[in-house]
């Protein structure tokens, strides 16, 4: 059964805690306040190459879209962050970065994002990804195979556009493989 987003935030912070072996705080951000903004800035300037940052103005103008959301995970300071906002026909996932791999962090915020937009009433998530990062990763099929998302196109300038259907079959699934689930 698909929990509230409330539930799943709470949820969510308890996975995170006992993965990272230290106390977690979920929180979600209805607006970009400056400590928001710097903290995105930095986590984009260590996870991502210089030509794919975000600047601070274009960041500011994300947080101006309709129903833009930012969920953050945090310890002493913000660790990652999950962004979207309303877009064509449905809901955005424009940015997924996390300085702490491997413990389940990226994959808790990207749900927490679906339930989000799924309980807001959107019916599809789209994104927008590189096949592969400079570290080799392969971040289309890691969306794909991982999350359920499907390669719709690419676009110039912009990279794969990868689409979600938004159902409570693929909600509950992601959920109990990424935040129901012990580490």
């Amino acid at each position: 059964m698909t929990p509230t987003f409330p539930e799943a935030l709470r949820a969510a912070e308890e996975k995170l805690s006992r993965s990272l072996g230290r106390p977690v705080r979920v929180a979600i951000h209805r607006r970009a306040t400056p400590e928001l903004i710097d903290a995105i800035e930095s986590i984009d300037r260590a996870m991502f190459r210089e030509e794919l940052r975000y600047t601070r103005k274009e960041i500011e103008a994300d947080a101006t879209k309709s129903d833009y959301t930012a969920i953050t995970a945090e310890t002493d300071a913000v660790m990652a962050v999950s962004y979207g906002y309303a877009d064509e026909g449905g809901y955005m996932l424009d940015t997924l970065a996390t300085r702490v791999e491997g413990k389940g962090v990226g994959p808790a915020l990207a749900t927490l994002t679906v339930i989000y937009a799924a309980e807001r009433g959107y019916r599809v998530l789209t994104l927008y990804t590189e096949e592969e990062d400079e570290r080799g990763r392969r971040l289309r099929e890691w969306y794909g195979r991982s999350l359920g998302f499907r390669y719709l196109r690419t676009e110039t300038g912009k990279g794969d556009v990868m689409a979600l259907e938004l159902t409570p079959g693929v909600v509950d699934g992601l959920f109990s493989r990424y935040i129901l689930a012990h580490p």
